[in-house]
């Protein structure tokens, strides 16, 4: 019996549950944020972004050591814990740290392009199209940006339909202001 390894299995399932936690609360926070989103609450959005990306730095923070201090091999000393078990939840915090950072990047975005779009749509609609044109062009840039962002992240199917449903939210909402700016360029000219 290696208790060296025993005590690297127990320090890497505590750690681990630690970060799971905070990926869990991280979670939440965005799902709060999307929530005010739709709400229109853009200031509490942002504070609920502000506090996930503080518990994702936490999390970051105590996922460093478990991958840098704890071996593999270690999982051989204990038998409810293999070498594959351990790697794949590895590689799913890996992948849940990655996207929730991702997902941070989408909430700021949305948000400067809802506060755009707000600007932009009642110029429109009292046919001032030269300055809504801007705004507008601002507005489906920042939707535009959140989509690249949710393109590229690394796993947005580990959490369901919150995000995909956000997604096309965003989307729709990037082809609207497209369309809009595209409206109101071509009345300028």
């Amino acid at each position: 019996l290696n208790i060296a390894a025993l005590r690297e299995v127990a320090l890497f399932l505590y750690e681990s549950a630690k970060v799971d936690q905070r990926l869990s609360k991280a979670y939440s926070e965005f799902t709060y944020a999307v929530e005010r989103i739709y709400n229109e609450s853009l200031l509490q959005a942002e504070r609920a972004e502000l506090r996930m990306e503080n518990t994702l730095d936490e999390a970051k923070n105590l996922f460093g050591p478990i991958e840098e201090e704890i071996s593999q091999e270690s999982m051989q000393a204990y038998e409810h814990l293999s070498q594959p078990t351990y790697e794949r939840k590895l590689r799913r915090m890996d992948r849940q740290l990655a996207a929730l950072s991702d997902f941070g990047s989408v909430i700021t975005d949305v948000v400067s392009g809802i506060e755009a779009a707000q600007e932009g749509i009642p110029q429109y609609i009292s046919r001032k199209y030269e300055d809504a044109r801007d705004d507008l062009l601002s507005a489906s840039s920042s939707f535009a940006s959140a989509m690249s962002t949710f393109n590229l992240s690394v796993s947005t199917q580990d959490f369901g339909e919150t995000v995909a449903e956000f997604r096309q939210v965003v989307k729709t909402m990037e082809l609207a202001t497209e369309s809009l700016h595209k409206s109101a360029d071509a009345r300028v000219e």
